[in-house]
């Protein structure tokens, strides 16, 4: 009988591209029987890609996830499993307290003692007191946990010592999918930014860098496309209507990875302007930079230290100050005024993406971690 792998979420939806791609499936590819309880709207257990999803209803607010977090884990133990692959810091202590000798496996997705610092739904005065309790807790539990996974190396930078046996797998780009893409006429001056909308990601001066650009006299357009709570949702729409961008700057809301994919493709430059003012930003490498780079795309990015550890000597990137719209309108014009080498950058990302960035070269980490910890378990 093969292994059964239960993967936890809370919060992620089924689709998402790192527990469903990057885990489920080569998992179940790899022999696996696999489960997945994530965030879809199906109202029963079905099964995608040999995948079997279990569906929780979504919930927006991150207390009432809270809340969830001893049924979700009650239903991660219901299905037996011989391991439990968990990708929600909420669900952490719950599911430890419930799964006796069953191993868990924590997925690392973004240090989550960095992101309290940055939430509104914890007090401000209370965020650094919030980060601190997080961060001695979630050590606590690092011990009991069989396995643990992380996504890059600034993230695993604060466990390292805890945990010497720490597996990076990064978000690198399954080549198969943008390789497999059409090509296309590119215009030169269709921009896109598209994946979770949040005000810490630079979007509001990345609409602010569109009006400099219709102010210059340079076509340029932008599509802004993902999943925004309704208050960062309305600020843009107020942000487009304000400067009278409405033909110029679209935004879409959430959509399927593939859909993502094709959009991305039909782009011309890929701009990811995160702000330094979170500290998750300063770790984390953006799953959208590396499917940009599959695409062949230039890029825009942010002045930030995870970019330039993984772009810096590549020329792919133009670096600008994500807090100076200016800069990201100096850096998208850059490229639109120079479409010879707009396109050499866009052949060199794509190049890059081969040589360092594809999840098929990592994939065997995860495989083997899931083989030392069966076999320690017996």
């Amino acid at each position: 009988m093969p292994k059964r792998v239960v993967q936890l979420c809370s919060a992620h939806p089924s689709t998402d591209a790192r527990v469903f791609q990057r885990t489920a499936v080569p998992l179940r590819e790899a022999g696996y029987e696999v489960h997945l309880i994530a965030t879809d709207p199906a109202a029963q257990a079905y099964d995608h890609h040999g995948v079997t999803i279990h569906p929780i209803p979504h919930i927006d607010s991150s207390m009432a996830r809270i809340k969830r977090r001893d049924m979700v884990a009650n239903m991660a133990m219901a299905l037996n499993p011989d391991v439990i692959h968990l990708h929600e810091p909420e669900l952490l202590g719950a599911t430890l307290a419930r799964a006796g000798k069953t191993p868990v496996i924590y997925d690392v997705h973004e240090l989550f003692f960095e992101v309290l610092r940055d939430r509104d739904w914890v007090p401000k005065p209370l965020r650094p007191v919030a980060s601190t309790l997080w961060r001695l807790r979630e050590q606590m539990l690092l011990r009991k946990c069989a396995g643990l996974i992380v996504v890059t190396d600034q993230v695993a930078e604060p466990y390292q010592k805890l945990r010497p046996d720490l597996v990076i797998l990064p978000n690198y780009a399954d080549l198969r999918g943008p390789l497999s893409l059409p090509k296309v006429e590119r215009s030169g001056r269709d921009c896109i930014f598209n994946g979770t909308l949040d005000l810490n990601r630079g979007i509001l001066q990345l609409i602010d860098a569109f009006g400099i650009l219709r102010d210059r006299g340079v076509e340029a357009r932008l599509l802004i496309a993902g999943k925004a709570d309704q208050a960062t949702a309305e600020l843009m729409r107020a942000r487009v209507c304000d400067l009278g961008l409405e033909e110029v700057v679209t935004l879409q809301g959430p959509y399927h990875p593939a859909e993502g994919q094709a959009m991305a493709n039909a782009a011309s430059i890929g701009v990811v302007p995160h702000l330094p003012s979170a500290g998750n930003n300063n770790a984390a490498w953006p799953v959208k930079l590396f499917e940009y780079l599959a695409l062949g795309l230039p890029l825009v990015v942010s002045d930030l230290p995870p970019h330039h550890h993984l772009l810096d000597g590549h020329d792919v990137a133009l670096f600008c100050d994500p807090r100076q719209h200016e800069s990201i309108a100096d850096q998208i014009q850059h490229l639109i005024e120079h479409p010879d080498e707009a396109r050499a950058m866009g052949d060199r990302s794509r190049a890059l993406a081969q040589s360092h960035y594809d999840w098929n070269l990592v994939r065997p980490r995860l495989l083997d971690i899931y083989n030392r910890i069966l076999t320690r378990n017996g």
